[in-house]
Formats: C-alpha cells, sequence, structure tokens
C-alpha cells in the first residue's frame, strides 16, 4: 500500500492517521504537510522507520506523534527539531 501522490496539495491538513496498514515507505510529499498536527502510524510494523523518521522531522509544527505498537529500537536525534512536540 502507498499513499497517493500529490498528498502535499493538503496543505490545511491538520490530522493524518495511517494506522494498520501495510505501508513499507511514506512519500516524500509528505513533507510538504506544513499544517500537519498530528501523525500516527501506530502498528506499521512493515514501514521502513529510518526513511518515515527522516521526513517526519521536517514536520515542524507536528504536535503529536504516535508511533505505539512498532518495533523501533531508537529515535533519530532528529526528533529533538519537533519543538512544538507534546505527545509521542
Amino acid at each position: 500500500m502507498s499513499l497517493p501522490d500529490g498528498i502535499s496539495a493538503l496543505t490545511r491538513l491538520h490530522t493524518l492517521i495511517l494506522s494498520a496498514n501495510p505501508l513499507q515507505q511514506l512519500p516524500v510529499d509528505l513533507c510538504g504537510l506544513s499544517n500537519l498536527r498530528r501523525l500516527s502510524l501506530a502498528n506499521n510494523r512493515d514501514l521502513d522507520f529510518e526513511q518515515a523518521l527522516e521526513l517526519i522531522c521536517t514536520l515542524e509544527r507536528l504536535e503529536h506523534l504516535d508511533l505505539y505498537q512498532n518495533q523501533l529500537n531508537t529515535l533519530p536525534g532528529c526528533i529533538g527539531r519537533l519543538k512544538r512536540l507534546k505527545v509521542l
């Protein structure tokens, strides 16, 4: 499964819930969701989290990031750039 091309056109999108999907990668277009406040990637064990977290770290307005039920051992240092992040 993949997200549609051009997802970055949804510039007013505040919440994106992609929980429990067979995603393998997030599209680079995700970086264009400049107003995204909440992102849920819970229970996406097939997702390439190294790639996904690089993209997520560009979402400056992100406040809530749900990574529940994924096999993550560490988080990259770039998470610290998400100054508005309140819930992880």
